[in-house]
């Protein structure tokens, strides 16, 4: 009789401490969820925006941007559709940089590329 008490205090107290657990693990994700942690670029024009100089050209579904402007660009992004954009990284003046469809990615934490169909 005593061993089965032990058995379900035990028991009992395991679940207690799972249930804990996944509560607070489900509070955590859900407030990182709403905290945007899933985007991994942000792609709001600030107030003191600078105008990049580029030229763009779009060729057999690829796009070419060269920075024809006076100084370098550093995590510069483009956007081909309200849903698709691609990080250009780093780009020297006079450099370009050519993006496939696949290149473009869903600002989410998946990632996912535009459908082939996409026309560019």
């Amino acid at each position: 009789m005593r061993m089965l008490r032990i058995v379900i205090i035990t028991s009992l107290v395991t679940l207690l401490v799972i249930a804990v657990f996944m509560h607070a693990g489900r509070r955590a994700y859900i407030l990182r969820k709403s905290s945007g942690w899933h985007e991994w670029a942000d792609f709001a024009v600030p107030a003191d925006r600078v105008s990049l100089h580029a030229d763009i050209k779009v060729d057999q579904q690829k796009v070419t941007v060269c920075n024809s402007g006076a100084g370098a660009w550093t995590h510069a992004l483009i956007r081909i559709t309200d849903a698709y954009l691609a990080e250009i990284g780093h780009l020297q003046v006079g450099g370009c940089k050519q993006f496939e469809l696949q290149d473009f990615k869903t600002n989410s934490w998946k990632k996912m590329p535009p459908p082939n169909t996409t026309v560019l």
